[in-house]
């Protein structure tokens, strides 16, 4: 890979490697316990079944599902992978699921080129067969006057309309009938040969399909594969997919109580932890070579740290869909920075993320309508106290909001208002304060001493000064958040409920 190729920033994240030998070799998420745990549970079943893995989004559903198949095709268990996402387009779901099924059974050894398998193959495609409309009736819905006109020439039989409805639903009950005992034949061969263990259906994506596909998929999947030696496996995010139950029955619509119908067991995928989870985003995103890539000064002195960086991103306070965004733009923003110019990355964090969290309070904090305690209270509310000595988030956060609120209140004296920022003359208290002297007190003094510095860095980088002092901002100070506020808003904010 070229170096120009390998400094781009990516907004996908890379496809996982999958060791086959080592599924889970590359995990990222420490996921290897769960799936063989998982793996002894599936050997445990016989079918029919439906497994229901809720997880949700950005939790790595697909990688998850991919690891756990190949872990399970090392057991000698036969799998099917079915992305129900890759085949939204198709009208039927049961002709793409049946047809990734007979697909996958063709290379399972001793079954290809056996009967059980054509006969499948005949049942499949007389389901789909008697599933189609009559062309009359298509073309007359469709068009009306020509359609129906057109459709008159096209019909075969006189039949009233009643008995023709009976003889289609006797012809597709028996060709559902006859699909499922075959369906069962084969499954019965594929579990002989697998020494009893059930052939493993994974569906993957199912709550990002178009509401009427995922319903179709879920009821195809429970009424028409429903056989013995057959366990389906859905990972999925339920509370989706009930808004997409809801979008085709109705807003009051009952859509837990449906959904568990199809359900014979639900297991939920634990949440990554949020710091390994912004860490791998991080790596696959490109953004360690940008902030990396700046000079030995830069990452010396707070304005480009990664471990700040990911810090602020693993707040309690996003989720983890809020995370991804924010590091996305946040990329983009860096990767859009020339070399030899600060990047303000802990700073283009924190504002980045009160802006995705609440905009309103952005706002407030823009003009100065609020104090630097309000802001930095949302922002790492539900967030652990830190016991390190120099806790590099607080810090990021404190000293970014305190410098935002100290340029919006500055007079024509360039002095801010010391109303809004309560937390700062604290801060400067403890400094003067010549009592202190157990280690809690001189952990405070020293965490305060380092936020007054940074708000001083970040008003003139090069200065040199010492820890600012409520004082005086010069423009460039001025200069600076404003080039900041005019990159964090390039990107649309979103209102929340």
């Amino acid at each position: 890979m070229s170096d120009e190729r390998s400094s781009k920033i990516r907004l996908q994240p890379t496809e996982l490697e999958v060791p086959p030998d080592e599924p889970t070799l590359k995990d990222k998420l420490h996921r290897k316990d769960l799936i063989e745990d998982l793996t002894t549970m599936l050997g445990n079943l016989d079918g029919p079944g439906v497994v229901a893995i809720d997880a949700g989004w950005g939790t790595g559903k697909t990688t998850f599902l991919r690891m756990w198949a190949q872990h399970l095709r090392n057991e000698k268990f036969p799998v099917v992978e079915f992305n129900a996402w890759e085949t939204d387009f198709a009208l039927d779901p049961f002709i793409a699921l049946s047809t990734e099924l007979t697909k996958t059974l063709t290379d399972v050894p001793g079954i290809a080129g056996r009967t059980p398998l054509a006969r499948l193959r005949q049942a499949t495609s007389d389901v789909a067969n008697v599933a189609a409309l009559p062309t009359a009736r298509l073309l007359s819905a469709a068009i009306p006057l020509i359609g129906r006109q057109l459709a008159q020439e096209l019909s075969h039989s006189s039949t009233p309309p009643f008995e023709t409805a009976v003889v289609e639903y006797a012809e597709r009950q028996q060709a559902h009938q006859q699909f499922r005992q075959r369906l069962g034949e084969v499954a019965s061969e594929v579990a002989d040969g697998a020494d009893g263990r059930p052939l493993v259906v994974m569906i993957d994506e199912l709550d990002r399909c178009r509401p009427t596909y995922a319903i179709e998929l879920l009821e195809t999947a429970k009424h028409l594969f429903s056989v013995d030696h057959i366990v389906f496996v859905l990972c999925l995010d339920r509370e989706q997919l009930g808004h997409s139950v809801k979008a085709v029955y109705g807003s009051e619509f009952a859509a837990e109580g449906y959904l568990r119908r199809f359900f014979d067991l639900d297991l939920g995928l634990p949440s990554p932890d949020r710091e390994q989870f912004v860490n791998a985003a991080i790596a696959s995103s490109g953004l360690y070579r940008h902030l990396r890539g700046r000079s030995e000064y830069q990452r010396s002195n707070w304005y480009s740290d990664p471990e700040a960086v990911v810090g602020v991103l693993s707040l309690p306070i996003l989720s983890l869909r809020d995370a991804l965004q924010v590091l996305h733009r946040l990329s983009m923003i860096v990767s859009s920075i020339p070399d030899n110019h600060y990047v303000f990355a802990e700073a283009l964090t924190v504002l980045l993320t009160l802006r995705t969290v609440d905009v309103e309070l952005y706002r407030r904090m823009q003009v100065g309508t609020v104090t630097d305690e309000e802001v930095v209270a949302t922002l790492l509310s539900g967030r652990a106290q830190s016991r390190e000595y120099i806790d590099k988030v607080r810090l990021a956060v404190e000293a970014t909001v305190a410098g935002r609120i100290c340029i919006a209140t500055r007079d024509n004296e360039r002095i801010p208002d010391k109303a809004k920022l309560p937390m700062t003359q604290r801060y400067h208290s403890t400094i003067d304060d010549s009592t202190a002297s157990n280690q809690g007190s001189s952990e405070a003094k020293e965490h305060a001493n380092l936020v007054l510095l940074t708000m001083s860095k970040l008003f003139d980088p090069d200065s040199g000064r010492g820890p600012y002092e409520l004082g005086e901002i010069r423009d460039r100070g001025a200069n600076i958040f404003r080039e900041i506020d005019r990159r964090v808003e390039l990107f649309p904010a979103e209102r929340r409920e």
